[in-house]
């Protein structure tokens, strides 16, 4: 999911300097699959099928850095996907381009599987347009961010060339940056080729062997700002406040646990209420939504990649199903190599189950 897109770009573009003389895997490969009717608001169900191709790039990683040593090796890149929405007519055509970051589940000489995830930027050519495409509720705007999740097995057919079987999800969607934003969701089947230039893979590692990490509790604050339409399709877009504090503990190299609380301020929810003339004697407190939060980090060397779960525990106007979901990236920055505080810079999408309500810009403090 979005989560894995800043870390995955930098790592695609800082382990590799793209020439010919390079070890690149390629990839190419052809799916075929159907839109996933999550919303009953879709008005129409897409029942024909969505056929794609693929194409990716990666590179595989060498045991020379301990996050490498800690992933078993992981494969990094970038993809280019086309997908061919069925009713093209109100759902268009969909073309997108991510970083990718692969891990395996295992390696034998003839036989591998592995799982891919990606995240990048989307282009849709038939959003939805009152007057020229009024049934396409799922998207509102042509640039959108798309995000992957791909099981590969892959077999060996001749020296080089590899045979891959796989499924994936794809998921389009903006944030709630334009509305409509149901989004679309795609479930796919894939066949294709991987060529694998000749190359002996540095994996004679010990786990046990990477440097330690500290493990003791650790505290943090963030604040963050977001913006989303609210109600009409083509409204204006309100500004979100949202501050975060936590405490967080590392289990291992890769595994981080996190538990704190959230505070958001909906400036939208805010005029909504004056709009509809409601009676609340504080109507900034209850454009106020509070919530408890857990959640898990993934431990990319400087970057983190968090799965949020929150609770709303106050929701005094604005009254949504009361779980929510938070995914992103983050970057943390030392700010000396003696204090142990760091600064740390990111990105996180909000969504209750399905639907994205907005997109954060986030700064915080660890220490």
């Amino acid at each position: 999911m979005l989560r894995t897109f800043i870390i995955t770009i930098i790592l695609f573009f800082h382990e590799t300097n793209i020439c010919l003389s390079q070890y690149l895997v390629s990839e190419l490969d052809a799916s075929v699959g159907y839109l996933i009717k999550h919303s009953p608001l879709l008005l129409l169900p897409p029942s024909q099928a969505t056929y794609g191709l693929h194409l990716r790039f990666k590179k595989q990683t060498e045991a020379d850095a301990y996050w490498k040593i800690a992933y078993k090796l992981p494969e990094v890149g970038v993809g280019f996907s086309f997908f061919q929405m069925g009713n093209t007519a109100i759902y268009g055509n969909v073309i997108g381009v991510y970083p990718t970051f692969t891990r395996y589940f295992f390696r034998r000489p003839k036989h591998a599987m592995h799982i891919t995830y990606a995240s990048g930027i989307s282009y849709n050519s038939a959003p939805f347009d009152a007057l020229a495409n009024p049934l396409n509720v799922a998207i509102g705007s042509r640039l959108n961010n798309i995000t992957s999740i791909r099981i590969s097995s892959q077999f060996v057919v001749k020296k080089q060339l590899l045979g891959q079987v796989a499924f994936s999800i794809f998921h389009t969607s903006n944030g709630s940056l334009q509305l409509p934003n149901l989004g679309y969701n795609i479930a796919s089947l894939h066949v294709g080729l991987r060529f694998a230039p000749p190359h002996k893979i540095n994996n004679q590692f010990n786990i046990n062997d990477v440097l330690p990490y500290n493990s003791g509790v650790r505290y943090f604050f963030r604040a963050s700002i977001a913006t989303n339409e609210r109600q009409a399709v083509g409204g204006p877009k309100y500004p979100i406040y949202i501050a975060t504090l936590g405490v967080s503990k590392q289990i291992t190299l890769k595994n981080k646990w996190f538990t704190g609380v959230d505070f958001e301020y909906n400036s939208g929810i805010h005029d909504q209420l004056i709009f509809n003339a409601n009676t609340y004697s504080n109507l900034q407190l209850a454009a106020v939504r509070s919530s408890l939060i857990v959640g898990h980090e993934f431990m990319v060397n400087r970057f983190g990649l968090p799965l949020q779960l929150g609770y709303y525990v106050y929701k005094k106007a604005f009254k949504p199903m009361p779980l929510y979901f938070k995914i992103g990236a983050f970057r943390y920055y030392k700010l000396s190599k003696k204090n142990r505080t760091q600064l740390l810079a990111g990105i996180m999408m909000k969504s209750h189950f399905g639907t994205a309500e907005f997109i954060e810009a986030t700064l915080g403090l660890q220490y």
